[in-house]
C-alpha cells in the first residue's frame, strides 16, 4: 500500500483548465456555476476523493485510472453553484486510502459578489403634518460590493427619481456591506398616501430586474383643507333661492368649523334667510334673494391642522324684474281731429332685462 503523492485542484472554464490549488478565484456573481476538478495520484490502492465546504459534504463525480506500477490516480469533478454560503468559505478536496491515517487535502477559496438583501425603510414618525420635514432611512445589507440605493416617489413603472440622499456603506464581519441612505423631504398634501420606494442595486442585480431588492413606505401627511368653489358664476331670479358650495380635501377630513363670507363680510347664520348643509360638500342656501344678495361668496373651512379657503369666489348675480316708463311724443295734449301722429315708447328704467320681449 502507498499514500497518494499529490492532490491538486483545477478550474475548468470551457476548454481552459487553470490550476487553482491554495488560491483565491473570482470574484464570481452569486448564481454562477463553476466546475472544479480534484485530482490525486500515486496512491495504492487508488484513494477516494471527498469535497467539503466547511463541514458540509458536497457531491462530486469520481473517476479513477490505474497506471503500470499498479498505483492509482483519481479525479473528481464538482459542479458548484456559487451561493452566499461560499463567501469566506474554503472548498476543500480531501483524499484518503487504506495507507493513510489522515486526509491529504487541497483547497481553493472563492471570492463572491452578492446581491443586496433585507432592504427596509424606517421613519421617525408614522404621520407628519404638511410643512414638516419627513426623515426616512433606507437600510440594505448583505451586498458585495456595496449597494447603491435610489429613492423613487410614485410608481416604479414610471418613477420620479428623488434628489440624492446621504449614503453610508460599511464592511461587516462576514465580508458583506451594509448601506444606509438618509432622505429628507418637506411634506405637502400631495404626499399623503403616496408610496415611496427605495431600491438597492449593485453589479450583481444590474442585469436581473427580478432580483432587485426594494422596500416601500406609505407616506401619511395631515394637512389643512384645500378648498375650491363648485360654481364660479350663478345667475338667479329675484325672490328665488340659490345655493353655493365648496369642495375640499383635508386630512383629517372632519371639519371643526365652516364660515361663509359675502363680499368679504361674515354671513350671519342666525338670519333665517340663510341655510347651511355641513355634510359632504359644505353648501350655503340663500332664500328669497334680492338685489342686495348679489356679489362674491366664499367659504373658510377649518380642521385640526388649520384653515383653507378657495383662490376665487362664487359670483352670484340676482336678476330683477324690469321697471319701465312710458313716453309719448308729443307730450302735450292732442285735440281730436288734428290728425297728428303720436309715438308711444316703453323704456326700461331699472332691472336686468337687456331688451323687452313683450309690452
Amino acid at each position: 500500500m502507498a499514500r497518494p503523492k499529490y492532490v491538486n485542484i483545477t478550474l475548468l472554464d470551457g476548454p481552459l483548465a487553470t490550476p487553482v490549488t491554495g488560491g483565491l478565484i473570482g470574484p464570481y456573481h452569486e448564481g454562477t456555476e463553476l466546475r472544479l476538478i480534484c485530482e490525486a495520484g500515486g496512491g495504492k490502492p487508488a484513494p477516494h476523493v471527498f469535497w467539503f465546504m466547511g463541514d458540509k459534504l458536497l457531491k462530486g463525480i469520481e473517476s479513477s485510472a490505474e497506471v503500470y506500477n499498479l498505483t492509482g490516480s483519481v479525479g473528481s469533478e464538482l459542479k458548484l453553484k456559487v451561493t452566499r454560503e461560499a463567501l469566506g468559505s474554503k472548498i476543500v478536496c480531501k483524499v484518503a486510502n487504506e495507507a493513510m491515517e489522515s486526509y491529504l487535502t487541497a483547497f481553493v477559496q472563492i471570492d463572491v459578489n452578492l446581491r443586496p438583501v433585507s432592504t427596509v425603510i424606517s421613519g421617525e414618525k408614522e404621520v407628519v403634518d404638511e410643512g414638516d420635514d419627513i426623515h426616512l432611512v433606507c437600510s440594505s445589507g448583505g451586498a458585495r460590493p456595496a449597494a447603491v440605493i435610489t429613492w423613487y416617489n410614485g410608481s416604479l413603472s414610471n418613477p420620479l427619481i428623488l434628489p440624492p440622499a446621504r449614503h453610508i456603506s460599511s464592511l461587516q464581519e462576514d465580508g458583506t456591506y451594509a448601506t444606509i441612505s438618509q432622505l429628507v423631504i418637506t411634506a405637502d398634501r400631495h404626499h399623503n398616501n403616496n408610496m415611496l420606494y427605495c431600491q438597492a442595486t449593485n453589479e450583481v442585480t444590474q442585469n436581473h430586474i427580478q432580483d432587485q431588492e426594494r422596500a416601500k413606505y406609505q407616506l401619511r401627511v395631515r394637512y389643512r383643507p384645500a378648498v375650491q368653489v363648485m360654481e364660479r358664476w350663478i345667475a338667479v331670479n329675484q325672490s328665488d333661492q340659490v345655493s353655493v358650495s365648496c369642495a375640499y380635501q383635508a386630512n383629517p377630513h372632519q371639519l371643526l368649523s365652516i364660515m361663509w363670507f359675502h363680499n368679504n363680510k361674515l354671513v350671519d347664520m342666525s338670519n333665517p334667510k340663510y341655510k347651511m348643509i355641513a355634510g359632504g360638500n359644505p353648501t350655503l342656501t340663500i332664500t328669497n334673494v334680492t338685489k342686495a344678495d348679489s356679489g362674491n361668496y366664499s367659504c373658510v373651512l377649518t380642521n385640526q391642522i388649520g384653515h383653507g379657503e378657495p383662490d376665487s369666489p362664487s359670483i352670484v348675480e340676482v336678476q330683477t324684474r324690469p321697471r319701465v316708463k312710458l313716453r309719448m311724443d308729443p307730450q302735450s295734449s292732442i285735440i281730436e281731429g288734428d290728425e297728428r301722429n303720436v309715438s308711444l315708447s316703453c323704456e326700461v328704467e331699472d332691472g336686468d332685462a337687456a331688451e323687452l320681449t313683450r309690452v
